[in-house]
């Protein structure tokens, strides 16, 4: 009888441990009360940015790279490093591939401790030339003013397991909006809506004049 209620006890304790952690699963993969989907806003045929270089978390050129910070791998957390660069190179702007990039950031002191870009640096590394606006909210029209503007727009979403991930948006068809993924290997753009659901936050980047 004892054993029994011992077994009881620990199935008890591994059932609460495994709700517990499902909440939290849930609470970063569920969209947010700012969560915006990822179709809608103006229906439009747009590409800004489509001949860009296809930089690649995963490329053996840099993927084992260390960030700041944190000092992860950029092949594990550097898709916002990958996509601040293919958003660089459309600027004309030099060092944009992701080793330059990161060195320039460390110099600066472009990471915070957990390892994010200092949104701040962005603009820092590239002489002034860059600047980047942080928005409270995504919103489609936000997306939208940009593209047509010939700016471009970092997004981030959650993956499975809440995962956070960011692309750069480089474009719109229909009311789709069409990415570089530096997650995938294959370059070119694709749909946003082949990898989510919802976008949680918008960064503009766009050239001074």
């Amino acid at each position: 009888m004892k054993r029994f209620w011992i077994v009881a006890a620990l199935f008890l304790i591994l059932t609460g441990i495994t709700l517990f952690a499902w909440q939290i699963i849930q609470s970063k993969t569920s969209p947010a009360s700012i969560a915006i989907p990822v179709r809608g806003g103006k229906t439009m045929h747009l590409r800004v940015a489509e001949a860009l270089p296809h930089y690649c978390q995963s490329d053996p050129a840099w993927t084992g790279g260390r960030i700041g910070g944190s000092g992860e791998s950029i092949g594990k957390v550097g898709c916002t490093l990958c996509c601040v660069g293919m958003a660089f190179d459309h600027f004309g702007l030099t060092g944009s591939d992701p080793t330059s990039l990161n060195t320039s950031l460390i110099e600066k002191g472009g990471y915070t401790d957990r390892g994010w870009i200092r949104w701040d640096a962005v603009s820092q590394v590239s002489d002034q030339m860059v600047g980047v606006t942080v928005h409270g909210s995504p919103s489609h029209r936000q997306i939208d003013e940009d593209l047509e503007s010939g700016r471009l727009v970092i997004a981030k979403f959650y993956l499975p397991l809440g995962i956070p991930h960011w692309v750069l948006i480089c474009g719109k068809d229909g009311d789709d909006y069409l990415i570089k993924d530096p997650a995938r290997t294959e370059p070119g753009l694709i749909p946003l809506s082949q990898g989510a659901d919802f976008l949680v936050a918008i960064r503009t980047l766009n050239l001074r004049s």
